[in-house]
């Protein structure tokens, strides 16, 4: 294999001396707590209320296998070597890193669009007003178009794809990842802003009072959040 160091320099950078895996496996062990603390309540109330489970509660559900399916690949990495100094690792143990870390990309993707359609599916039960289903409908197609084209973007990024992870070949991956991230992430702030306002028009056209249009305001960005 290719020394993984002459094709990715950041690796035998000055600043990695030191293993972060204490801080790896803390944020990701507690990213998985209060993931399935929040949903847990979610469920124990829709229970205690008697309600019936639907769409929203099934995506979050479905959402919240995503995130073990990514913390279960992330501290196999970490357990690789993710975290330490390319010096303590070497070429292997990245290769297999990375190889990982083309699938949870994947992974990734899918979670923040699960997670997304499960908003949306719970304004769509909730407004069951034609504009807000409209504007409901507008934006789960663009989330879609957005998942769809950075899950292509990432199947296409390097060929073939097994050179994600082999780094031989320094024209086989022309996409800049960094670049790439960068701008992904603008429609993807974009669209959960969007989640944030999408409820505020039909709350602000109630027959309430401001503090309490501004209660379910905060009520609803709260949920969202």
């Amino acid at each position: 294999m290719a020394d993984l160091a002459n094709t990715l320099p950041g690796l035998r950078s000055p600043g990695h001396t030191q293993s972060r895996q204490p801080t790896l496996y803390a944020a990701t062990i507690s990213t998985g707590v209060i993931a399935a603390l929040a949903v847990s309540l979610r469920l124990l109330a829709r229970r205690l209320s008697k309600a019936k489970f639907w769409y929203d509660d099934y995506l979050i559900v479905l959402s919240l296998f995503n995130l073990a399916a990514i913390i279960y690949v992330a501290i196999w990495s970490i357990q690789d070597g993710l975290g330490l100094p390319y010096s303590a690792v070497g070429s292997t143990s990245v290769h297999n890193v990375l190889k990982r870390t083309f699938y949870a990309e994947f992974l990734y993707t899918t979670l923040l669009c699960l997670v997304k359609y499960s908003i949306l599916a719970f304004y769509w039960r909730t407004f069951d007003v034609p504009r807000m289903r409209w504007a409901t409908g507008a934006l789960t197609f663009i989330v879609t178009g957005h998942t769809i084209g950075v899950i292509c973007t990432y199947l296409l990024q390097c060929r073939p794809v097994a050179q994600f992870w082999l780094r031989s070949d320094p024209w086989a991956c022309p996409i800049d990842e960094k670049a790439f991230m960068t701008y992904s992430a603008f429609p993807n702030i974009g669209t959960d802003i969007g989640l944030l306002v999408l409820p505020l028009v039909p709350i602000w056209s109630l027959e309430k009072n401001v503090k309490q249009k501004i209660a379910l305001s905060v009520v609803f960005g709260l949920g969202s959040v």
